[in-house]
Parts: structure tokens; C-alpha cells; sequence
């Protein structure tokens, strides 16, 4: 048992190593915690042993106790999930046996919200508890629920049609095995999290041995694992070195997706419906907003406009923000430059979803300008995703963090330009 854990905490020990090292953001997770529960199972026998008919009932229950390692590595769309567990299980007179639980199961992200994830999958499950073993192919479904910026809750079930299953010596037909999931988790950070769990797995079959006409016997089992889990779980951050050479090779060699060139060219009076198409993932510190948005100067370097605001999960301009577009045209309109366009989100979702939203939002208003006669040549889009909230994690103010910044500025548009100092 305890070269077992020992053993779990060196493997869990080299993912974190690798992953931390080697892996995307927001891509790789590592969970690692206690498990501690029971595993009951309810015979009912009949046979023959020397001769003698008999009839027999019995339950016997189990306490299990070890450790869970568990690690997620998402993949375009889908998940790949690994689960393994040791530990042992000990009856009431205190024999003990080990505990082995493996899991392995590629997950679809069928519904990927804001707030809800929906994850259809196929694996393979393996768990021995005492006497029971049992293993197959599981399908199921997971989901996860953003309750608030702190709490969210994980779930799911598996099904397994046809496991394999032993019970002792005998092999079962075993009619079909359960299992239930629920997890609350707390965020320290972004990254880090404590985890309180509950699992469950029910199982029933039969099962019969012959010897000779004189010993033989069939049975019927019922048995559930039912355990508590409390652990940590980790996502990693992009390496330090890949961020740093993408933003290096962003701004020393221009893409050829840019729309604000080396100069600017003179306004347009005809309306243009050419879409502005760069986008840059900011990764600046957190800057608190300000309160009130500066009235442009003349000859400024930097000048942000009036915001414009949206709603949860829309990148669809609101009529009641109109006027605020207008007062931003007439004052593009009267200016040289370039156009720093930045969209942001709100907390709520994984940062992928939020980059896409916030850029979004970003090509919204430029599409706006350029079709209120803005040259789109002078305007370069920006995704800030959700690294930059003014509510600091007040659900209640999240609407504020919903918002897309028009600058003005001499130079041309980088990703820090749209951060509010």
C-alpha cells in the first residue's frame, strides 16, 4: 500500500513536471486526492456441497481507502481522460485486499457555453474492490456548471452494458454496471482548485460453479462502491517561453492578416463594408478601469473612446448603445491615426470561449465604423478574453466586464495599447 501511493505521487509528480512545461493553456489538468468509502455486496447462493443441499444469504461490507490521480487533456474539441486509483479495502475483522480503479475515456464537448459543458463519452473502466471485479466498455455523459466566479459543480454518469465479472473464483454474467459522479469545486485561482467528490458504482449479475453432481452451487449478487473523494486539481498555463515568442513575433513581423498599415490612409466618405480581421490574445496584467472615459484630446498619443457595452454571451450591438457609437464616429471622424479596436468578456466559461467572444464583440464595432464610414485600413481588432475584468469577481457587477474599447493612436495598434493603465 505504501509503495503504491508512493508510486502514484512520482507519476503525478512527472505529469505536473511535463505538462507544466510542454503543454497548451487552459489545455492540461491534474487532480490528485483521497478516496475513502465502503463497498457492500449482497450474495444469495444455493447448491450442493458434499451431497448436502444448501441455501445461503450473506452481505459483506468493506472499507475503502487510497489515493486518486486523474489527468484531462482536451484536444480540439474533445477530452482524453485518465483515472487511476490504489488503495486497499478491509473487512470487519480487519482482513485487507488491494483496491484498483483505471479509467480511460475520450470525451466530445457537444455543448461548450459559458457556463454549461456537456461531454458525451466512450472509455474503458476497471475497478477490483475485495472480492468483485469488474471491467468494460462505458459510455456516459459529464458535465460542468459554473455556479460563480469561485464554485462550480462537475457530474456525470457511465453506463457499462456488458462488463466482465468476476466475483471471487467464479466469473458473473454480470447484467449491467452503474455509475454515478458529483463534484463541487472551489477556485483559489484561475488554476487552482480544491475538489469534495462522491462516486458510486452499482453492479448485479449471476454466477454458478460445478464441480460434480454433489458440489455445485448458483448465485445472485448485488454490490455498490460508494466513495468520498477531497484532492486538488491544476490546470496549467502556456510555458512562459511560448508566450513570449509568439507576442515577440507578433509585433517585430507584422501578419499579413493586419488591417492598420505603416500609414494611415485619408478617410473615406463613402461608407465600407471591408471587415478589419486581426486578433491578438492580450496576456498584460490585470488594469483597473476607470470610471470616467477621457474626452479625446488633440495630439494625444493614446485616446480612448466612449466604451460600448454588451450583453451576457452576445456580440450583437444594443440599441441603447447606439449613441455612444455615434459620439465615437464623429470623433474618429474628426481624427488622424490608427484605431485600436478591444473586445472583453466577463469571468463566466473557459478562456477559449471567452477570446472568441471578446473578439467577437471587437469585430462588431469595427463593422460598425467601417459601415459609418470609418476606413477600415486604419482599424486593427484585438481579444483581451477575460484577463482583464473591472468587477474583480463581483458576479453582481459583471456586466461591466462586457465591453469593447475604441483607442485612437499615432502608432500602429499593439496588443498593450488596449489595456486601461
Amino acid at each position: 500500500m505504501k509503495k503504491t501511493m508512493i508510486i502514484i505521487l512520482a507519476v503525478a509528480w512527472a505529469i505536473a513536471n511535463f505538462t507544466g512545461q510542454a503543454l497548451a493553456a487552459d489545455g492540461p489538468q491534474v487532480s490528485l486526492g483521497f478516496l475513502y468509502g465502503n463497498d457492500s455486496v449482497t450474495t444469495d447462493e444455493s447448491g450442493c456441497s458434499g451431497g448436502s443441499a444448501y441455501i445461503q444469504k450473506s452481505n459483506e461490507t468493506y472499507v475503502l481507502s487510497g489515493l486518486l490521480l486523474g489527468v484531462i487533456y482536451p484536444w480540439k474539441a474533445f477530452d482524453l481522460g485518465l483515472e487511476y486509483g490504489a488503495g486497499q479495502t478491509k473487512d470487519y475483522a480487519g482482513a485487507k485486499t488491494d483496491l484498483n480503479l483505471g479509467r480511460f475515456k475520450a470525451g466530445y464537448r457537444l455543448w461548450d457555453g459559458a457556463q454549461l459543458q456537456l461531454i458525451p463519452y466512450l472509455g474503458w473502466l476497471s475497478l477490483k474492490a475485495d472480492d468483485s471485479q469488474y471491467s468494460g466498455v462505458e459510455l456516459g455523459i459529464d458535465m460542468r456548471y459554473d455556479v460563480a466566479a469561485k464554485l462550480r459543480l462537475l457530474g456525470g454518469f457511465g453506463y457499462l452494458p456488458k462488463p466482465a465479472l468476476k466475483y471471487g473464483s467464479n466469473t458473473a454474467n454480470d447484467t449491467g454496471l452503474l455509475d454515478y459522479r458529483l463534484k463541487a469545486e472551489y477556485l483559489f485561482t484561475d488554476r487552482l482548485c480544491l475538489g469534495l467528490g462522491y462516486q458510486s458504482f452499482h453492479y448485479s449479475g449471476q454466477y454458478s460453479s460445478y464441480t460434480n453432481s454433489s458440489n455445485y452451487s448458483n448465485g445472485s449478487l448485488d454490490g455498490t462502491s460508494d466513495f468520498l473523494t477531497l484532492g486538488f486539481v491544476y490546470r496549467f498555463p502556456a510555458p512562459e517561453k511560448a508566450a513570449e515568442a509568439e507576442s515577440s513575433e507578433k509585433t517585430e513581423e507584422p501578419s499579413s492578416q493586419t488591417t492598420a498599415q505603416s500609414k494611415p490612409e485619408e478617410q473615406s466618405t463613402e461608407p465600407v463594408k471591408t471587415q478589419a480581421t486581426e486578433t491578438t490574445i492580450a496576456t498584460q496584467p490585470e488594469k483597473q478601469m476607470p470610471e470616467t472615459v477621457a474626452q479625446p484630446q488633440p495630439n494625444e498619443p493614446l485616446r480612448f473612446l466612449v466604451p460600448i457595452f454588451f450583453d451576457f454571451e452576445s456580440a450583437t450591438i444594443r440599441s441603447d448603445q447606439q449613441a455612444a457609437l455615434a459620439q465615437d464616429v464623429q470623433s474618429l471622424l474628426a481624427a488622424n491615426g490608427y484605431i485600436l479596436i478591444g473586445g472583453h468578456a466577463d469571468p463566466y466559461g473557459e478562456r477559449e470561449y471567452n477570446i472568441d467572444l471578446s473578439r467577437r464583440r471587437a469585430q462588431a464595432v469595427a463593422d460598425y465604423l467601417a459601415a459609418h464610414g470609418i476606413n477600415p485600413v486604419r482599424i486593427g481588432i484585438f481579444a483581451y478574453g477575460k484577463d482583464h475584468p473591472e468587477a474583480k469577481g463581483k458576479a453582481e457587477d459583471w456586466q461591466s466586464d462586457r465591453w469593447a474599447d475604441i483607442v485612437i493612436t499615432v502608432e500602429e495598434p499593439r496588443m498593450e495599447m488596449g489595456i486601461r493603465k
